[in-house]
């Protein structure tokens, strides 16, 4: 079985996004920063910076870290967006809701053709997102 797990990079605000995302999906949080590397060998001052975290529920992982500049900054685009498939109505409103709350909606939260409820949104840390109910 091969299964497909997003890694999320983030310009400094990695561990705020995961608690975000955290808050509002539920299941389990690990974060772990620069400083917590055993040895403490990480570049000055980038310690409080996100190595690598990852919020599981489920079957669901998303992983993160912050990008140390490595020379680019992050881009973020309309390449790929993160889909959740809920299982009730009632879901896909509070999810809509939160991830939108402080971003910006790309299509409203509505019934169509192929579901009960499907819309989607940019979340305040650039994050895209489509909220799915099919209502089998």
């Amino acid at each position: 079985m091969i299964q497909v797990h997003p890694y999320l990079f983030f310009n400094g605000n990695c561990r705020e996004a995961m608690t975000f995302y955290h808050k509002h999906i539920g299941g389990d949080l690990q974060v772990m920063t620069y400083a917590d590397i055993p040895g403490g060998e990480f570049p000055p001052g980038l310690g409080h910076y996100v190595m690598h975290g990852a919020l599981t529920q489920g079957s669901l992982m998303i992983m993160a870290s912050d990008s140390m500049g490595q020379g680019q900054p992050i881009v973020f685009g309309s390449s790929v967006q993160l889909t959740l498939s809920v299982d009730t109505v009632a879901d896909a409103e509070r999810l809509f809701k939160a991830l939108g709350d402080g971003g910006s909606v790309d299509m409203p939260l509505e019934e169509t053709f192929w579901a009960k409820r499907f819309g989607s949104v940019t979340d305040r840390f650039g994050i895209k997102w489509m909220i799915n109910f099919e209502g089998k």
